[in-house]
């Protein structure tokens, strides 16, 4: 049986472009952050990084009321000693998470439960076939493969974003295999069918929250609460 729903939380996703990057945005990384930034080949990776780590400060100093300068993230890997883990905020009862395709850099917070955040780039030259097999359960894969050419992709990165989204609230990633997880059909409303353990199905509470049409993005809450999600333009809070 389900735990009863209380009471209503609040939950929002910002998005910014990656070409709103600044210098004034380079001067909030911490020094483990420069060197993680430093790490990148290519600039555009370099700017997604630094929008989505402004963009999550100033996220989160909107919502706690404290100034950008005090927010501390705690970026710890499970796996190893490097400071790219899920972000966690020090000090503030809000949950957190960053993603980013293409031109756009996405942050959703909320007080609400464990979150996850995840888009994906319609364009691009990965095989679909190559990653059905990994993504996805037969019904799953057998209902994309009856879809024209131009509609499968799409659909795919549908159930792709809305399966990572769970993954990454729960703090596994892509450790957890994601044929382990089924969620709704693409056309369906967002919704957690299955997973391990079987409880999560009953906490998760999924939301499609697209930056635009060329970029499907899920976003997931663990919460016995009913979330109100709210999906905004963070270029203002950029600066």
């Amino acid at each position: 049986m389900a735990p009863p729903v209380t009471t209503t939380a609040t939950g929002v996703v910002l998005w910014a472009r990656r070409t709103a990057a600044r210098h004034r945005h380079e001067c909030l990384l911490t020094g483990p952050e420069r060197v993680r930034a430093a790490r990148y080949l290519r600039q555009v990776d370099r700017d997604r990084f630094v929008v989505g780590n402004a963009l999550l400060r100033q996220t989160v100093a909107e919502c706690t009321g404290q100034p950008v300068s005090a927010v501390r993230v705690d970026r710890n890997c499970p796996d190893c000693s490097d400071p790219h883990g899920k972000p966690v905020i020090r000090d503030a009862e809000i949950h957190v998470s960053v993603s980013h395709a293409g031109d756009w850099v996405g942050v959703a917070v909320t007080d609400a439960g464990p979150v996850g955040l995840d888009v994906e780039q319609t364009t691009g030259s990965a095989e679909i076939d190559d990653l059905m097999s990994f993504a996805l359960v037969p019904a799953e894969a057998a209902e994309l493969r009856a879809l024209t050419a131009d509609a499968r992709r799409p659909a795919f990165l549908r159930y792709w974003t809305r399966k990572e989204s769970v993954l990454k609230a729960t703090g596994s990633g892509l450790r957890t295999p994601m044929r382990a997880v089924t969620v709704s059909t693409p056309g369906a409303p967002p919704r957690l069918l299955s997973a391990t353990p079987p409880e999560l199905a009953e906490v998760a509470r999924l939301y499609d929250v697209d930056p635009d049409a060329g970029h499907p993005a899920a976003m997931t809450v663990l919460s016995s609460r009913r979330v109100q999600v709210t999906v905004s333009d963070g270029h203002a809070l950029l600066g």
